[in-house]
């Protein structure tokens, strides 16, 4: 697919709040402390068709900066944001879908979500972990080449998150589906076997993994 520089960095604007200026009184700051704490989010890796990323490292530490600006850099016909998915829909799940029956159930249950009375439900009145796969299920429906998932299976038990991501992982790599996913919870690595791993820290450099790495 392509070697990706991404680079992205929010610059201070200097403008501070009677409060603002009050707390960095309190601790003792400065502009140029405040300017100096604004970090450069920068990953170099490639991505082949295919393939798995898995974005982890802790919170606030730059994972859905990364994920973002990843997406920017691949063309809207080939791409979709799995979290800008609505659920908001008045047609019961199942009639959702664009495609035929077969392929319909097909994506749901590889997305985790193949109940009887949860496809006949409105996604809309699903719960917030249902509402997730089916976004997923549209996800992989879309014909796209390339899905994009932040907090991938966050709102998902663990127990949950580890079925729906190996499957995820399985369906991705049968289809020669690009899959980037980004999540803090890093026990999905060994469901998902990504290919390639960046480790973004709040502090220091990012690291990426390829599982085929010569050592």
């Amino acid at each position: 697919m392509g070697s990706f520089d991404v680079c992205r960095r929010f610059e201070f604007d200097g403008v501070v709040s009677r409060r603002g200026a009050s707390v960095m009184k309190m601790f003792g700051l400065d502009l140029d402390d405040v300017r100096g704490r604004q970090p450069v989010h920068r990953v170099q890796l490639d991505l082949g068709e295919g393939e798995i990323c898995f974005i982890t490292g802790p919170s606030g530490g730059g994972k859905s900066v990364i994920l973002r600006e990843l997406y920017e850099q691949f063309d809207e016909d080939e791409k979709i944001m799995l979290n800008e998915i609505s659920a908001d829909r008045e047609e019961s799940l199942i009639d959702c879908f664009d495609c035929e029956l077969g392929e319909a159930m097909r994506v749901l249950s590889k997305a985790g979500i193949s109940d009887a009375f949860n496809l006949l439900e409105k996604p809309k009145h699903l719960s917030e972990g249902q509402q997730y796969r089916y976004r997923l299920a549209q996800a992989f429906a879309a014909g796209k080449k390339v899905v994009f998932a932040d907090e991938f299976c966050s709102t998902l038990d663990r127990i949950t998150a580890a079925v729906v991501a190996c499957k995820a992982a399985r369906f991705a790599r049968k289809e020669g589906l690009t899959l980037v996913v980004a999540s803090s919870h890093d026990d999905l690595l060994a469901d998902m076997r990504p290919d390639v791993v960046v480790i973004k820290r709040c502090r220091g450099k990012t690291e990426v993994v390829r599982r085929d790495a010569k050592t």
